[in-house]
């Protein structure tokens, strides 16, 4: 039996003092093989697109009513037989951003509501039997998870699309890790993902690791959830960046932060890689930055 160990958030021990902050979660970057079938679904999540003058056939952006910002550009090929490679084979888990999680008042009701918009529920969460969440896929098999952990649904006499995430940007972002106890240090002493939430003992053979690891930012609800599951061998590049070609999925996860030019350099100093968005060479991603903001990976290739 697997020992979940769920707190009050617990800081961990880390000698880092950072000066710089991490805010709130600020954008996704999404690569899809249609733009008129994403920009279908997305909407039908409460992103509205924004009028800006980057945009092009290539790429768009949307924001949702809790300020996440949606930067959707076309991938250079579509998966194989519409398989996500990051989800969709059992025996192989490669390291990425698996999912993105919004909060909602009623799951129940966002059940419905997507369903109503003909949108396949994929999966779902029933921790002691009660309904915590449900998921659904974006047309090239990205999962979104629709979430409230904490209390009672709401009575809502209506589910609303503008209520997916209206309450903050994100709840979470679910990240593929290789090495859980270093990749928690690191997020802990590069960004300031200092509070546990939820740890376990884990099995010898990843793929029965199911249950995440939660670390939260300090000051901030902002939660990553480590999905433990990664089986492939280290050495082998970023799924959905290998070869020079990008394939369908979340690409990279953005934060707001305090200081940037402060962060760059901290990280830079601590052996990081940064870079600007003509070194990363995602062509059709470039121009969606601020002026101020960068790149980089953590342990395992995960672009943020």
């Amino acid at each position: 039996m697997v020992k979940v160990k769920m707190m009050p958030a617990t800081k961990l021990l880390t000698n880092a003092r950072l000066p710089f902050q991490l805010l709130a979660y600020h954008h996704l970057g999404v690569a899809v093989s249609e733009l008129p079938a994403a920009l279908d679904f997305y909407g039908k999540l409460g992103f509205k697109e924004v009028q800006d003058e980057q945009a092009t056939e290539e790429r768009r952006i949307m924001k949702n009513a809790g300020g996440l910002e949606l930067q959707l550009f076309r991938a250079d090929a579509k998966h194989e037989n519409n398989a996500n490679i990051l989800m969709d084979f059992k025996d192989v888990k490669y390291p990425g951003h698996t999912h993105a999680s919004f909060l909602v008042p009623s799951v129940k009701d966002a059940r419905a509501y997507l369903e109503k918009q003909g949108l396949a529920i994929t999966g779902e969460r029933r921790p002691g039997g009660v309904l915590r969440a449900v998921f659904c896929r974006d047309p090239d098999r990205t999962t979104m998870e629709f979430e409230k952990n904490v209390g009672e649904d709401e009575a809502l006499e209506e589910f609303k699309a503008e209520m997916v995430g209206n309450q903050r940007p994100i709840d979470h972002v679910g990240i593929r890790i290789r090495n859980p106890q270093a990749n928690m240090m690191w997020y802990a002493e590069k960004l300031g993902f200092v509070q546990e939430v939820m740890t376990y003992s884990l099995d010898e053979d990843p793929l029965k690791n199911e249950r995440p690891w939660i670390t939260r930012l300090e000051h901030s609800h902002c939660d990553i959830n480590f999905i433990l599951n990664c089986n492939t061998d280290p050495s082998l590049a970023n799924p959905l960046l290998e070869g020079g070609k990008v394939l369908p999925g979340i690409v990279y996860v953005g934060f707001k932060v305090d200081k940037a030019e402060e962060a760059r350099k901290f990280l830079s100093e601590s052996g990081v890689k940064v870079m600007s968005e003509e070194e990363l060479g995602i062509e059709k991603a470039r121009l969606f930055s601020m002026p101020r903001s960068f790149f980089f990976q953590d342990p395992d290739g995960n672009l943020l």
